[in-house]
């Protein structure tokens, strides 16, 4: 109902994203450094954009396509993560990098993620981690009244990423350990 009518309606903006690689993983912290491809095509021109990454640091961008309807981007940076060890020693992390425009709402800009561009890189691997899954969603954030938004309600994509642990490792480094301090016990008393 605030939208500025000379927007015409919001662009819808597909976007896709591929993780090229993730290193430093900290399980303590839940941070990782990350490289990855963003596309952003849309159904009609899209408004000047400025992509802001809301658990991320130190983003460096490059831009490689920048059309009205269509933009290219590669991004390195450090990003956060909430850690979940409720399931410790296997568990399974979820990675997520969240993106929302700096400046227009969503009565400019409507993200949507495509599925068909939302991929790892051929030859990804993380170090003691298997991938359990791959996904993103969009959505609608709101932020507090009088903020320091015009729009309260802002289009939000997240690109998560399930990072599984491998079973044998955790089962060697935290059950085999203890069985055989165990054993070494019991063999001392006898």
């Amino acid at each position: 109902p605030f939208a500025h009518p000379r927007f015409g309606g919001p662009a819808h903006v597909k976007v896709g994203l591929v993780i090229d690689e993730l290193r430093d993983y900290d399980i303590r912290n839940g941070t990782f450094d990350a490289e990855f491809f963003l596309s952003l095509t849309s159904d009609k021109d899209m408004p000047p954009l400025s992509p802001h990454f809301t658990n991320g640091r130190d983003v460096v961008e490059t831009v490689l396509a920048d059309t009205p309807t269509f933009k290219f981007y590669q991004y390195s940076g450090k990003f956060s993560s909430d850690v979940d060890l409720r399931q410790y020693p296997f568990d399974t992390q979820k990675l997520t990098i969240a993106m929302e425009d700096k400046a227009a709402g969503i009565d400019q800009i409507i993200f949507e993620p495509d599925p068909a561009r939302t991929s790892l890189n051929s030859e990804f691997r993380m170090a003691s981690f298997a991938v359990g899954s791959v996904g993103a969603r969009a959505y609608n954030h709101r932020y507090p009244p009088r903020f320091d938004r015009d729009d309260l309600y802002i289009s939000r994509y997240k690109f998560t990423l399930g990072a599984d642990r491998f079973a044998t490792s955790a089962a060697f480094s935290v059950y085999v350990p203890a069985v055989i301090i165990v054993l070494i016990s019991l063999i001392g008393m006898w």
